[in-house]
C-alpha cells in the first residue's frame, strides 16, 4: 500500500495540513480536497470510519490518509 496523501480539514472544509506524496497538480489537488470534505460530512455516523472513492481508501478519522488499493509486496504479506 502506497500513502497518496495526508489530509486534516476543519468542519467549514479549510485545509489545515496537506501532505501530497504523489505529484499532482494545484488544481486537482483543490478538487480532491473539496471531494473529500463533501463525501465525510455528508457521510452517515453509523456507517464505517473508511471509504473509498476513485479507487483509493481513505481513513475517516483524523487525520485523512489515502492510500492506494492495490498492495505490492516483495514478500508474502
Amino acid at each position: 500500500m502506497q500513502i497518496r496523501f495526508i489530509l486534516l480539514q476543519n468542519r467549514q472544509g479549510k485545509t489545515r495540513l496537506a501532505k501530497y506524496y504523489v505529484p499532482m497538480e494545484d488544481a486537482e489537488k483543490h478538487r480532491l480536497e473539496a471531494e473529500v470534505h463533501r463525501l465525510v460530512v455528508n457521510r452517515d455516523p453509523k456507517f464505517t470510519n473508511f471509504l473509498e472513492v476513485r479507487g483509493w481508501l481513505r481513513t475517516l478519522l483524523v487525520p485523512l490518509i489515502a492510500v492506494s488499493a492495490q498492495r505490492k509486496c516483495t514478500s508474502p504479506c
